[in-house]
């Protein structure tokens, strides 16, 4: 403040954004200067701060007193608290500025403070600062934070019943004393307010502007009023259901006449519903309504965004130079929503010109029959719709007039019967209404903390009713895609899998980056907003060219082309207008009907491989292989000269011009091997794309010539369900045997070079067996590849099949085949399999099993089996608390690390049980022969009225015959718990030299139970 540039600063900020109160902090500026340094800000101001607590002036409160009357309520070193009367408005509110200290013993008082303002401050109040402490986990980046600092200040907000305002800009603020490169960014500064505050100013947010010239992030709070209040939306909560009167109030709005078509009455009934349920909400809901409102507070909270990676903010510059003006960085919240309204209204509500599809080239693969004609029209029933909403998730978000699936669950038999009698309308009819077709765009962040339209995802909540129609409509196209899509797609096709595309593009690329290679490249593609370009004539004319059946074409149009939109922005709707093209991301139909589209593309590229100067990419000639496709992910590939790559390129421009779908220059990248550097320059600078280098991710994979490292291959065991890297399934066995480690007690320097107490194989048998039940990774990595096996021995119809039957296997038969050096790692892992799965096919089937191969069947075929055990229901009863389960499961198998087992390990410790210093400890007399552990024993079978010897813990089931099964179960859950407890409390004794009474330790048994039950 001393410094005539930051005054300059101050002042300049106030008049930009025309600000008539405000707080400082850490000012450090004395008395003297005071008067002169408000003076100095250009209008006149009167303040108050804390120099009588702090010499340095730490806190100020600054206004305008034309525009606000305030008077100090409290102060102290590390805030100051004003009531403050809006006099335009006459709105009185309370404003809390806090300067925290550094130490965090410190900021005991600050916290302790601002509790005792709770029961004073007790209409709208609003506490802002730099409170020198994080309140959430992800509130800092370079190093990770600990509960002990933030447990206070989240006590001290809770008890205050304040929260974060809604924000935007940047909230993090870094040390600057630090080295750059090992900088920490941390949320110092925030703006709370309470729920009085949110009912003065509903609109009201907060702005947080970079540091500049400052040392925080500037905050400005604008107290919107003049927005318009828009009412909450309508939400189902699936808790009506619990209420005895819900079904009536249902089945009496249903019961009412209606005019229409069957499907105008069903929405009229569900629209008519909203009230009678707001007020069965209102009258028997209403305080946990209030707590739902409190969770969602507490769950926006958890998962506030992080300060975006400099890296993932990265966005070309096309779209950057598109997206100038959606910026996010705008003030008024009127703004931010025309920003989105505006830019989906040119995406999805505009349509471009398009050509005309070859019908030639789509004839030249599969079009539809008589038989799959009959499958697209065949008819729908009663039971079919009902399997539909009942498949539909209950944790889906509700429709765009609220009503979620459970809704219709809930009330099935009142409105299932017209509901089924609207659909089956629909289907006689091909008509849908637009009422039953409106679509809430909801946004979702791809990146933390976007600053851009274009950094939102779009997903479409569609109506539910809908769908159900969309869902039955997937049914059939379901059935005869497969049939018709060219088996280069791996995307969304019965029968087809992701993995089969990465296994033979990771045997494309396995040659690259090696001397003497044929000329070869390959191109990865990325398309600029997939779904969302499509024409729909583009669609049309596919539909029309594969010789779909006219009525199925009717339903399919009529559900693609009748969608209105609305967007929903912190938790409101707005705007509407109508969609003119795309394929809603949401829409059940999308991904087919897009998988539909890009066929054509696909039978261009087959068309390409048939001219005589196009030469195929190494491997793939005798396949006529040229490109694979999942979905928007694309690759292109032939041999490594100009002519064939042109052909690619005319081959999408093709696609591009008919079907909307444009690629993304900036995202596209080639890879070459072989070729030469002019061919190779000419090629880049003719089709605008980068070069790209290996390796590199296809779906989601990272794709290399070499070897993975342990990195990749980690990656690549989260990414696909079958573990092709032995490695990997040791990797995770590892962790299986550490935790086991851990959770049965031992430690020290030799811990982790010590033997698991029980056998890793032993812990994957079933819990029939003695085991955890757990899955073997290294046995289940196996059995996964043995479905490729097998694919390979029945030689299914599969594009990876007949790429190794042409690659390698070729005339050898499978069972006697040997990988060359020279394969790709993934198909040398999996023949190396194929020798054990060997004796498992036996006249041409697997496992004895004649149709199909199943994960589980082969992976019960690998292990070993082991004999019954006949606790093992004892163990794993639903009664028994978890942890006990595992605690008593150790004890039968006797590898509790107990005194003499930690002796024979090489242990040099005293092995005098410490529960009754009397005896060695061993299993035996820890469990059955200690007084302490007898006289637990006694006492619990007091409780129970159950009288069984103290020694025979583990025949009670056999003993208790008499008893009705839940109370063999009950006495069963309290006898585990009671080992539980008695291995608890050695290690109490052991640990802290103290025993607790045995009448305490069976009351808290009993007590366990009964919380579990």
């Amino acid at each position: 403040m001393n410094n005539p540039n930051k005054q300059l600063d101050i002042r300049r900020f106030l008049h930009q954004n025309k600000i008539g109160l405000f707080g400082l902090v850490e000012t450090k500026i004395n008395e003297h200067d005071f008067l002169s340094t408000l003076h100095n800000l250009g209008h006149y101001w009167e303040g108050v701060n804390n120099n009588y607590y702090h010499p340095g002036g730490r806190v100020w409160i600054i206004w305008v007193p034309q525009l606000f009357s305030v008077n100090v309520i409290a102060s102290s070193e590390q805030h100051i608290t004003v009531g403050v009367t809006d006099i335009g408005t006459s709105a009185s509110f309370w404003f809390t500025v806090v300067y925290g200290f550094n130490s965090e013993g410190d900021r005991h008082d600050l916290w302790n403070q601002l509790k005792a303002l709770k029961d004073i401050c007790t209409g709208p109040w609003c506490i802002c600062g730099d409170f020198n402490s994080l309140l959430n986990f992800n509130e800092r980046i370079g190093s990770e934070v600990s509960w002990n600092e933030i447990s206070e200040f989240r006590q001290c907000v809770s008890y205050c019943e304040v929260t974060d305002i809604q924000a935007h800009g940047s909230f993090f603020t870094w040390n600057n004393k630090q080295d750059p490169s090992t900088r920490v960014f941390s949320r110092l500064d925030r703006f709370l307010i309470n729920m009085e505050w949110m009912e003065l100013y509903p609109n009201s947010y907060a702005y947080f502007m970079n540091e500049g010239t400052f040392d925080h992030c500037p905050c400005i709070c604008y107290r919107t009023t003049d927005l318009p209040i828009r009412k909450p939306c309508f939400r189902y909560f699936n808790m009506w259901s619990l209420d005895p009167s819900f079904k009536s109030i249902v089945q009496h709005e249903w019961n009412k006449t209606g005019t229409g078509v069957k499907m105008y009455q069903v929405i009229t009934k569900l629209r008519s519903l909203k009230q009678p349920l707001k007020s069965l909400n209102k009258n028997q809901f209403s305080d946990v309504e209030r707590a739902a409102d409190i969770a969602k507070v507490l769950l926006d909270e958890l998962q506030e965004q992080l300060k975006q990676n400099p890296q993932d903010q990265q966005i070309n510059r096309a779209e950057r130079e598109a997206a100038e003006s959606f910026t996010l960085l705008q003030k008024d919240p009127q703004g931010i929503e025309n920003s989105f309204l505006e830019y989906y209204e040119k995406l999805l509500g505009t349509s471009t010109p398009t050509t005309k599809v070859h019908k030639a080239i789509v004839r030249t693969g599969k079009v539809i029959d008589d038989h799959l004609s009959s499958l697209l029209l065949r008819d729908v029933s009663p039971e079919e719709i009902k399997q539909c909403f009942f498949s539909i998730p209950a944790d889906k978000s509700p429709d765009p007039d609220g009503f979620s699936s459970q809704f219709f669950k809930d009330s099935w038999d009142i409105v299932g019967p017209s509901i089924c009698k609207a659909i089956a309308d629909f289907f006689s009819s091909g008509k849908i209404l637009k009422q039953l077709n409106t679509t809430n765009i909801t946004l979702i962040p791809k990146i933390s903390n976007p600053q851009s339209v274009l950094e939102f995802r779009p997903i479409a909540c569609c109506n539910t009713i809908y769908k159900c129609i969309a869902k039955l409509l997937c049914n059939r196209l379901g059935d005869v895609l497969p049939e018709l899509v060219n088996i280069n797609q791996g995307g969304f096709i019965k029968g087809r899998n992701i993995v089969e595309n990465v296994l033979i593009c990771q045997d494309l690329v396995r040659l690259y980056n090696r001397k003497a290679a044929s000329p070869c490249c390959l191109i990865k593609i990325d398309l600029r907003n997939a779904y969302d370009s499509v024409e729909w004539d583009f669609l049309y004319q596919m539909l029309i060219a594969m010789k779909f059946p006219q009525k199925f074409i009717g339903w399919i149009m009529n559900c693609v082309t009748t969608p209105t939109y609305s967007l929903s922005l912190n938790g409101n709707s707005f705007g509407f207008f109508k969609g003119k093209r795309g394929l809603r991301q949401g829409d059940p139909l999308s991904p087919l009907l897009f998988t539909l589209c890009m066929d054509y593309l696909s039978r261009i590229l087959n068309v390409v491989g048939q001219q005589d100067d196009f030469k195929f990419h190494p491997l793939c000639g005798p396949l006529q292989l040229n490109h694979l496709l999942f979905a928007d992910d694309l690759l292109l590939f032939s041999k490594g000269n100009d002519i064939s790559i042109m052909w690619l390129l005319r081959a999408f421009a093709t696609f591009s011009a008919a079907s909307g779908l444009c690629l993304n220059k900036e995202k596209t990248e080639i890879y070459f091997n072989g070729v030469q550097a002019s061919t190779m320059d000419d090629i880049l600078q003719i089709s605008g794309f980068k070069k790209g280098s290996l390796p590199f991710k296809y779906l989601g994979v990272p794709i290399s010539s070499k070897k993975l490292t342990k990195n990749e291959g980690r990656k690549l065991t989260d990414k696909i369900t079958a573990r092709i890297r032995a490695w990997g399934a040791n990797h995770l066995s590892y962790a299986g045997r550490l935790t086991l480690k851990l959770s049965m007690g031992g430690g020290g320097k030799d811990f982790y070079q010590r033997a698991p107490a029980v056998c890793w194989d032993n812990c994957c048998m079933p819990k029939s067996e003695g085991g955890l039940g757990l899955k073997h990774s290294k046995n289940w990595n196996k059995a996964l590849l043995g479905k490729y096996i097998w694919w390979v021995a029945s030689k299914k119809d599969h594009l990876w099949v007949k790429w190794i039957s042409h690659v390698y296997l070729k005339s050898t038969h499978w069972s006697n085949y040997n990988p060359p050096t020279d394969c790709s790692w993934s198909w040398k892992k999996i023949a190396h399999l194929m020798r054990l799965f060997q004796p498992a096919y036996t006249d041409d089937c697997m496992l004895g099993k004649s149709t199909e191969y199943t994960v589980r069947e082969g992976y019960d075929w690998l292990r070993s089996y082991s004999p019954s055990v006949s606790w093992w229901r004892i163990c794993w009863n639903s009664m028994n608390v978890p942890k006990a389960s595992f605690i008593y499961w150790a004890f039968m198998l006797k590898r509790l690390l107990t005194k003499d087992r930690l002796v024979r390990m090489g242990g040099g410790i005293d092995v005098t049980c410490d529960l009754c210093q009397t005896v060695n400890e061993s299993h035996e007399h820890l469990f059955f022969d200690c007084p302490f552990s007898n006289r637990c024993s006694i006492l619990l079978q007091q409780k129970l009225g159950f009288h069984l010897n103290p020694c025979a813990l583990t025949d009670w089931n056999m003993r208790g015959r008499r008893k009705s099964v839940l109370m063999r179960r009950v006495t069963c859950a309290c006898y585990v718990q009671l080992v539980y407890m008695i291995w608890q409390e050695r290690n109490r004794a052991r640990i802290h030299s103290k025993v607790t009474h045995p009448v305490v330790v069976v009351r808290q048994v009993i007590m366990a139970v009964h919380t579990r039950l």
